[in-house]
């Protein structure tokens, strides 16, 4: 009994292994992982986790929303890799909630810088602090996210290098394979778009033309009904239009940008950033989601391609119909 009141708990900043602390020590050996610490930063690290539920900020409501909120801007500079702003919206974060895995996930990928910096281990404590604030289904989620740049920390330089030119094949493959299967439909919407264009004036014009007349003369009244169907009918053949004219112009400049970047000698790093945005756009394309919906990644793309700072590649979007809309020459 008195030996345990000698003892205070702990925990590995780096593993996340549970210690005790003798009172008055100041160095520790972690039991796990064989690394050295100060039994303070054990013992705050713990503290931090395990605090009381009054200590203990969670958000709900409009703060669980602002949190998500900044969630969303951090990742949107992660993407343009500003990590110093980065950072300051974590700490901003930190102030509406520090028991929500996602908040440290998000600071594990500003200190990987995406996931990409092979060598980091400052990332190592905020890893550790998201798994002791995550629930059985978060931490599979954390695991989805955190493996695979685990599995990469122990390559060698060249089964690195192998491993990533494998991996972006993949998703290449992936992408090609789904708008491939994608073709034949915006073939067919943009067969069945200027059938749209041809009729939607003409039933427009007619449809107005029996109703004006109807209204004047007393015996042609029920061809009031008439023509406000046939109008109608011209305005959703108009609305299906515009809106499959939008769909079909940013489908067929994704596919110019993968033929664009499939000609270019691009490092495989960049490779595989450039095929997530547009597996993005190719699971929109399929789920049918509106055209606004794009809007979105598409920024983030452009963010990514700005920082690429290849001329070629400007070029293209510049002359773009679709993603031109989203840049500008100031802004190449």
């Amino acid at each position: 009994m008195e030996e345990n009141l000698r003892q205070i708990n702990a925990r590995c900043p780096f593993c996340g292994t549970d210690l005790t602390v003798d009172k008055g020590e100041v160095k520790i050996t972690c039991s796990s992982c064989n690394k050295e610490m100060p039994a303070t930063m054990a013992i705050k690290y713990y503290e931090s986790l395990v605090g009381t539920p009054a200590e203990a900020k969670e958000a709900h409501g409009e703060d669980y929303q602002r949190l998500n909120y900044i969630l969303d801007e951090i990742y949107g500079l992660i993407d343009i890799q500003e990590w110093k702003k980065a950072e300051e919206k974590f700490e901003e974060a930190l102030t509406l909630s520090d028991t929500d895995y996602k908040v440290y996930m998000a600071m594990v990928a500003i200190k990987t810088k995406n996931y990409t910096d092979l060598k980091d281990e400052e990332h190592t404590e905020y890893i550790n602090k998201a798994i002791a604030c995550a629930d059985a289904d978060s931490k599979k989620e954390i695991v989805k996210i955190y493996r695979e740049y685990y599995h990469k920390r122990g390559l060698s330089e060249e089964e690195l290098q192998e491993y990533t030119g494998e991996e972006n094949q993949i998703k290449k493959a992936k992408l090609e394979k789904g708008l491939k299967s994608m073709i034949p439909e915006y073939m067919s919407k943009e067969k069945r778009n200027k059938v749209f264009l041809a009729l939607f004036p003409l039933l427009i014009v007619l449809g107005v033309g029996v109703v004006v007349p109807s209204m004047f003369i007393e015996e042609l009244a029920w061809f009031s009904i008439v023509g406000a169907v046939v109008t109608i009918v011209g305005y959703l053949l108009f609305r299906t239009w515009f809106i499959n004219r939008d769909k079909i112009k940013a489908f067929n400049c994704l596919l110019d940008l993968y033929d664009f970047i499939d000609g270019q000698d691009y490092n495989e790093q960049t490779l595989g950033v450039l095929y997530a945005h547009m597996q993005k756009h190719c699971d929109k394309f399929m789920d049918n989601a509106p055209i606004v919906s794009l809007a979105d990644d598409t920024g983030r793309m452009i963010d990514f391609i700005i920082t690429m700072r290849d001329n070629e590649m400007n070029k293209f979007m510049l002359s773009s119909k679709y993603f031109s809309q989203f840049v500008s020459e100031d802004g190449e």
